[in-house]
């Protein structure tokens, strides 16, 4: 009960926040050529009224494209993870001061497009880095690795505020195959609600995330 409440409101902020923001670079009001399906597309009306997401740019014919099959990168979610939680779309801009602080924390961190939302991110804890700084010294984040679906699933769940005891409240192993953290159990739960079921389609948690799994997951 616990967890659907938390959800709802989750929910309920998004709402709000999609009818207070400007449209000013939601998606093409025809959609994307390359994307049919009408829970995708309704799932890419909301973020891009969000301005979490744009397409990849157009065809031969000038149409937009979204590109859903691309995976994703761990900087990129970042990014995406920044622009939901804080609905601030300044973290789509370049930031070369932050480039110079989160390199404090990541030494292999090198794009400033993805800098501020990696800071973000680190501190209000939802990612720690593939190697966590210690005693001063810089982690490494792998910003440009493929992400998971439980590594997203893990820091969506962390955005959302649930701890660690929330999330051992359900029975991940019948949410996604292979999963070995709870934390996916409830972005699996969530999703399964709206439709998107991810044992049905075959989600492994060691799959690589693409674009398409990130708007539905988001």
């Amino acid at each position: 009960m616990k967890t659907k409440k938390r959800f709802l409101a989750m929910v309920l902020a998004v709402v709000m926040i999609v009818s207070t923001m400007a449209t000013i670079g939601s998606l093409p009001a025809a959609g994307f050529a390359d994307v049919d399906d009408a829970a995708l597309l309704c799932a890419l009306g909301v973020l891009g009224d969000l301005e979490v997401v744009k397409g990849v740019g157009p065809n031969a014919d000038g149409e937009p494209l979204f590109g859903g099959t691309q995976n994703v990168t761990r900087q990129q979610f970042a990014l995406f993870v920044a622009r939901i939680k804080t609905g601030t779309p300044e973290f789509y801009l370049p930031d070369d001061n932050a480039l110079v602080e989160v390199q404090k924390l990541f030494s292999d961190v090198e794009d400033a497009t993805f800098a501020a939302a990696i800071l973000f991110c680190f501190e209000e804890g939802i990612i720690t880095g593939s190697v966590a700084p210690a005693a001063g010294a810089p982690g490494k984040f792998d910003p440009e690795a493929n992400i998971t679906l439980q590594q997203a699933a893990a820091m969506l769940v962390r955005a959302l505020g649930y701890t660690s005891a929330t999330a051992n409240e359900i029975p991940y192993e019948r949410v996604l195959t292979h999963a070995t953290r709870p934390e996916v159990a409830l972005v699996g739960n969530n999703v399964e609600t709206e439709g998107f079921d991810l044992v049905a389609l075959g989600k492994r948690a060691s799959d690589t995330l693409t674009r398409n799994d990130m708007a539905m997951l988001l």
